[in-house]
């Protein structure tokens, strides 16, 4: 889920794994086809 993701990213970011958080942050604010519609109207 976004919050998980956005919790793992952070906690890689404290770690200083940062190749892992961008890829975690990347997941936690991706838009979805569903969401994208929902956006759109």
């Amino acid at each position: 889920s976004r919050k998980e993701n956005l919790e793992r990213a952070i906690q890689h970011e404290s770690s200083g794994n940062l190749n892992a958080a961008f890829e975690c942050y990347q997941k936690a604010v991706d838009i979805s086809p569903s969401i994208a519609v929902e956006l759109i109207q």
